[in-house]
């Protein structure tokens, strides 16, 4: 509805120019608004942009990472599974070796029959010598983190750490049985004798 400027008073006019100029202000400051929203808006897309793409590098990287220590630990173990097999069969060999000869031993060191005696008084009867007998091989049950760790100290040695499956195959090798061998080592590791290296992998410890 259009205004007839001619027959508004001089202070209804003072009031019309008043209004006039408030909503110009407004319509000023609603557009700044809008500009900077817009502009707040397209700074924060940029930042989070970039953050996802550093992101994504950055998992990449550790997965990359990851992948490269698999591939070490799985060299590690195929490189040293032949050995450990050759010291065990070794080992085997030694201690089969080592019953035979004290087999033999007890057999030689038995005492002759003694001759027949030449007239019908009866021969006196010898006293047989004790017999020797071979070492029995009998396996050793582990219960406890000491017995245990006499052990693990002992195959540690000349490596940065074992594999709890590369562990348990060592301690059968040496006749060892262990109930609940994760268990136990979980508590050398509480005890900071063993530290946890992930992956099912174990080290020494400060307090080894």
């Amino acid at each position: 509805m259009a205004i007839d400027l001619n027959n508004l008073s001089s202070e209804e006019l003072f009031e019309l120019a008043r209004q006039r100029k408030q909503q110009e202000q407004e319509q000023a400051q609603r557009s700044a608004a809008v500009e900077r929203a817009a502009e707040l808006k397209k700074m924060r897309a940029l930042i989070v942009s970039k953050h996802n793409e550093a992101l994504a590098a950055t998992d990449q990287a550790l997965a990359d990472l990851q992948k490269k220590r698999s591939k070490q630990l799985e060299e590690y173990e195929v490189s040293l599974t032949p050995i450990d097999r050759e010291l065990r069969e070794l080992a085997e060999k030694t201690e089969k070796t080592e019953r035979t000869a004290a087999v033999v031993e007890s057999k030689t060191s038995e005492p002759s029959a003694p001759p027949p005696a030449p007239t019908p008084l009866p021969a006196p009867t010898p006293v047989p010598a004790a017999v020797k007998s071979s070492p029995a091989h009998s396996a050793e049950l582990l219960n406890s983190p000491d017995e245990l760790f006499i052990h693990v100290r002992e195959l540690m040695l000349g490596r940065t750490y074992i594999s709890e499956s590369l562990l348990k195959e060592q301690l059968r090798s040496r006749s060892v049985t262990v109930n609940n061998l994760h268990k136990l080592l979980e508590q050398l590791v509480k005890d900071g004798r063993l530290t946890n290296k992930g992956g099912g992998n174990y080290a020494l410890g400060r307090k080894a």
